[in-house]
C-alpha cells in the first residue's frame, strides 16, 4: 500500500497519511524524535504490569580518572532490584554475572541483597577509556531503567607526568 493522496490511483488503493510515524516499543509508541535512551528503555522491556515495587537507583556512576595500572570502581545501587543487572561499555552488553565472561578484569562487586552492583576493573589500560552504563532489565512489577552514560578516563604514565 503506497501513500500519497485520498485519491485511487488506477486500481491501487492510496491513503493520505496524517500523522508521523511511530515506532511501537512493547509498551507504547514512541514518536521518531525520540531519544536514544527511551528507546533502549523500552527494548529492555516496557510495560511491566504492576508499578508497586518500581526499581531506581540509590546511587548512580560517576565519570572516573584513573591512572593506568591502577583499580577502577564504577558505583551502581539499585533499591527494590528484580530485573537482572548489567553493565554496558561503548554500547556492548557486559551481562548479568559477577564475573563477566571474556573480561578478566572486569567483574560485579558488592552485595546483590542489598542492591550494589559495582563495576570493578582491575589495572585499568587505555581500552578501558569509554562510556559505561548501568542497566536493569524489567521484570513483572517493574519497568526497565537505565543510569546516566559516564567515562571512565585511563591517564598513561606520559599523560599524568612524573609526580610522587
Amino acid at each position: 500500500m503506497r501513500f500519497a493522496s485520498d485519491a485511487a490511483i488506477g486500481s491501487q488503493e492510496v491513503k493520505t497519511r496524517t500523522h508521523p510515524p511511530r515506532c511501537w516499543g512493547g509498551g507504547g509508541p514512541l514518536s521518531v524524535g525520540a531519544s536514544l535512551k527511551e528507546m533502549r528503555v523500552q527494548a529492555l522491556g516496557s510495560e511491566a504490569g504492576a508499578q508497586q515495587a518500581q526499581q531506581a537507583f540509590r546511587t548512580q556512576p560517576r565519570n572516573l580518572t584513573v591512572r593506568a595500572g591502577a583499580t577502577a570502581v564504577l558505583r551502581c545501587e539499585v533499591l527494590r532490584p528484580s530485573g537482572p543487572v548489567q553493565w554496558v561499555k561503548d554500547g556492548l552488553l557486559l551481562g548479568p554475572r559477577r564475573e563477566l565472561p571474556g573480561f578478566p578484569r572486569y567483574r560485579m562487586i558488592g552485595d546483590p541483597r542489598r542492591g550494589q552492583y559495582h563495576l570493578q576493573i582491575d589495572k585499568a589500560e587505555l581500552e578501558d577509556d569509554s562510556p559505561y552504563e548501568c542497566q536493569v532489565g524489567q521484570s513483572e512489577s517493574s519497568k526497565a531503567i537505565i543510569s546516566h552514560t559516564v567515562w571512565i578516563t585511563v591517564q598513561s604514565e606520559q599523560n599524568h607526568g612524573a609526580g610522587p
